[in-house]
């Protein structure tokens, strides 16, 4: 049976991206929220974090039925150019149960 696989990310938008219209920086954005739909994601967290970092923007957590969704979502991401235009810090896990936490070993 597949486990979920949670992506975190760290992210910032390149210059490239503010050099696009904003009718084309909806669209990309569009165009991900239907790739995310598509393979079955969730969104679990997406927070604005410029105020309290001097790297990163924003960051957020999905939520993936199977490593083949997320992939297939990389891939949706590449093929639109996204990535060109944001730079990210990525996380990969899947889920541990409560006795195996840090703060359960204490």
């Amino acid at each position: 049976m597949a486990h979920p696989i949670y992506f975190l990310f760290l992210a910032r938008p390149k210059r490239s991206w503010y050099e696009l219209s904003e009718k084309e920086r909806q669209a990309m954005d569009a165009k991900i929220r239907k790739s995310l739909a598509d393979v079955g994601a969730k969104v679990v967290l997406g927070a604005d974090c410029s105020w309290s970092s001097g790297q990163w923007q924003f960051f957020g957590v999905e939520e993936y039925p199977d490593i083949e969704a997320l992939q297939k979502h990389v891939a949706t991401q590449h093929e639109i150019g996204f990535s060109q235009h944001m730079e990210e810090l990525d996380f990969l896990g899947s889920p541990m149960p409560p006795s195996a936490s840090p703060s359960a070993q204490r």
